[in-house]
């Protein structure tokens, strides 16, 4: 098949996940430093731009493995994609290390059904999308009026979700983006920030306005806004308020503590 161009978002996705290691210098000889490279594609289809078919790979490494071996073995696209996966779970437990806060969601099935509901329901991303009245949720998510009781306190117990006042109607909190979007959605606002991160190191200014990250990333506002609350809320930028209900900040803020997160990521401190 021809080659054609990797979507732009698929390509963010493949570099930010592998931070620009080579999966094949990890697997095979434990190296795990930023090298340049290339994407690749691990059925070897130019024109196969599945999110999944594509890989980081050095040079080097691209060349041979798109190589047509003669007489040795080559490498296999199940063995490049055990070696991406490894890469993945590696990065995955440095992210962990360095963000101790970020919990493991282990939800319960009613909990679940609720998060999803949510997540789904939200057009923004943001706290207070969706507002759910509480009367008649069973009903649509099929679930008995006592585990949809059990599903809120859970959620809520896990700062997924708040209760307002009159104890009615239910919203999410930024974290329940932050925790479910890999889950329900091709995102993953945690490696998202990382991305948002680097463009304000990079900007001109310190700070850089909502609309100006998201047509620096081509990124959609429910994209968007999970990544730039969690940067703002575990204090890796600031942020300055909007009155406009598209996103949840009129501004980013670079900080120290900005350059530091990206710094760290970079090292593996």
């Amino acid at each position: 098949m021809p080659r054609s161009k990797v979507p732009r978002a698929f390509e963010t996705k493949i570099l930010v996940r592998s931070r620009r290691r080579c999966a094949l210098c990890f697997g095979l000889q434990q190296l795990h430093s930023p090298v340049k490279g290339q994407i690749a594609h691990v059925d070897r289809d130019p024109g196969n731009n599945a999110s999944d078919n594509l890989v980081w790979l050095c040079l080097s490494h691209h060349d041979d493995y798109d190589t047509r071996h003669s007489q040795s073995k080559g490498l296999t696209p199940a063995e490049l994609k055990y070696y991406r996966q490894e890469l993945y779970d590696f990065i995955g437990m440095q992210h962990r290390l360095l963000e101790p806060d970020r919990i493991s969601i282990r939800l319960s099935f009613e909990a679940r059904r609720l998060a999803q509901y949510l997540n789904t329901k939200s057009r923004t991303g943001d706290l207070f999308d969706p507002q759910v009245r509480i009367d008649g949720l069973e009903k649509e998510l099929e679930l008995s009026v006592l585990d949809l009781e059990l599903a809120i306190d859970e959620l809520a117990a896990s700062g997924l979700l708040e209760i307002n006042g009159s104890r009615d109607i239910i919203y999410p909190t930024n974290r329940l983006f932050w925790e479910t979007d890999p889950i329900f959605t091709e995102d993953d606002p945690v490696s998202d920030a990382e991305a948002v991160a680097r463009v304000l190191v990079t900007h001109p200014t310190d700070a850089i306005s909502m609309a100006e990250l998201a047509s620096a990333l081509d990124w959609s506002k429910r994209r968007l806004n999970p990544a730039a609350s969690y940067l703002v809320e575990m204090g890796k930028a600031r942020a300055k308020p909007t009155v406009d209900a598209v996103y949840c900040y009129g501004e980013i803020v670079r900080i120290t503590a900005t350059k530091r997160f990206v710094r760290d990521l970079d090292t593996g401190e």
